[in-house]
């Protein structure tokens, strides 16, 4: 190959030589076609050497990148199911299998929260917004401030510019622990320092990438990280959507199903902006995402309704990111939208509720994620759905501007439905007792 090169580079300086007297213009770009194209041919062959030919690469399809790695390394994220591939999902935590191997690379990312602590989730949904200095720098303030007995002596190092294949990017160093928005972990192995790397993807997505530094495995592996195209969508395509929503009042559309839906000609505009960003990802599916429906529009944050195979599920759509959060089964929730059709009291919460199997969500206008109901998580064999349909959830609930009332019911204990109608399911839960859930 460097034999190649050198012949390629003495070409472009005879050609010059020979042909520059008579061919003044044309040999000029001649030469700067072929030192390119030696060039490409170098940066091949330098990435192709620093990767171990049995090395994989893992490809993120969602967030557009690919990291190599050790053919038995491990690629998982941090759940307690793992319900997506991991190909697909907002992390991706590499390590050797067994007991006691410590994570290797872990790249994850930051993006807004669903979880059961409100304050983390707006803590989360503002940091994400920041401009990337800006973000890395609070992060490494956590570290920095950090009061836990477990991070005695622990060493933050100062945050500096850098570049990470090939874009700006932000990094730090840091010992023995990590703490991140509502929570921490250890850093492994013990005493080693670690390299925290922050960088945005193609539509801007901000990735928190760390290894530990001087171990071989991971400082290879951060050299053949590279973007490449992922199911996500280009700036071009976001612009209609963020043009569009400057200057809206936030509010929920009003009407209480999908049939009875009018849009104004200001929200079939908006509703056309993210249709198209779905189909700029998946043009094949253009049909399917022509049925979207718009629930509420913000001057950032839209939430749609996307019809599936048995009912639909809800969307909040990031106009700066294009990126799409959903309630963790999101599909399986049943929806309570403001009552539009009545007058509400100007002090009334705006907001939508979702009522799980075990838990309630509700979403606020214009905000990044959805926020868990405090104490409205059930556990064991305790439900919020009736088990009066298979298909659906089918709560019992009344609720206020302020408040929710539902029924819990037992799922290991079945009894006879006496409200049943003759052509319906005969059974249901026993119910249990009856919770008031305080709204925000």
């Amino acid at each position: 190959m460097r034999l190649f090169q050198t012949i390629m580079i003495s070409c472009v300086y005879m050609t010059a030589r020979e042909y520059v007297r008579n061919h003044h213009v044309w040999v000029i770009g001649l030469a700067v076609f072929l030192i390119i194209t030696a060039g490409v041919f170098a940066a091949w062959e330098y990435r192709s050497a620093k990767i171990p030919a049995d090395w994989q690469a893992y490809v993120n399809a969602v967030h557009g990148y690919e990291v190599s790695h050790p053919a038995d390394m491990d690629v998982s994220y941090i759940a307690l199911v793992e319900t997506i591939p991991v190909e697909e999902s907002d992390e991706a935590v590499m390590s050797f299998p067994g007991v006691g191997h410590p994570i290797i690379f872990w790249i994850s990312a930051e993006l807004p929260f669903t979880n059961e602590i409100p304050e983390a989730n707006k803590t989360q949904a503002d940091r994400v917004a920041l401009p990337l200095r800006e973000f890395a720098e609070t992060i490494r303030e956590d570290q920095v401030n950090d009061g836990d007995g477990a991070a005695f002596g622990k060493r933050v190092g100062d945050l500096v510019e850098t570049t990470f294949a090939g874009r700006q990017a932000y990094s730090f160093t840091l010992t023995k622990s990590f703490l991140g928005v509502g929570e921490g972990y250890m850093l492994e192995p013990e005493g080693a320092v670690h390299r925290f790397i922050f960088v945005e993807n193609d539509i801007g997505t901000k990735l928190m990438i760390h290894y530990p530094l001087g171990n071989a495995v991971a400082e290879k592996m951060a050299e053949s990280f590279r973007f490449v195209p992922g199911a996500t969508v280009s700036r071009e395509a976001l612009a209609p959507l963020q043009n569009d929503l400057k200057g809206v009042v936030p509010h929920f559309i009003a009407g209480k199903g999908f049939a009875d839906v009018r849009l104004t000609p200001q929200e079939e505009k908006i509703k056309s902006d993210i249709v198209a960003l779905f189909v700029s990802r998946e043009p094949d599916n253009a049909e399917y995402y022509s049925r979207l429906r718009l629930r509420a529009i913000g001057t950032r944050y839209v939430l749609v309704s996307q019809p599936s195979a048995e009912s639909s599920y809800d969307l909040i759509i990031d106009s700066a990111t294009g990126h799409a959060t959903s309630i963790p089964n999101g599909a399986n929730y049943r929806p309570i939208y403001p009552p539009l059709e009545e007058a509400r009291p100007a002090d009334a919460a705006q907001m939508a509720v979702y009522i799980g199997s075990q838990d309630v969500y509700t979403y606020s206008l214009d905000r990044g994620s959805f926020s868990s109901v405090f104490r409205a998580k059930l556990y064991g064999s305790e439900t919020y759905h009736s088990g009066r349909a298979d298909a659906y959830l089918d709560p019992e609930e009344t609720h206020t501007d302020n408040s929710i009332t539902l029924t819990v019911f037992d799922s290991s204990r079945i009894v006879r439905n006496p409200e049943a109608p003759e052509n319906a399911m005969q059974t249901m839960y026993k119910r249990i007792r009856q919770v008031t859930l305080s709204l925000p």
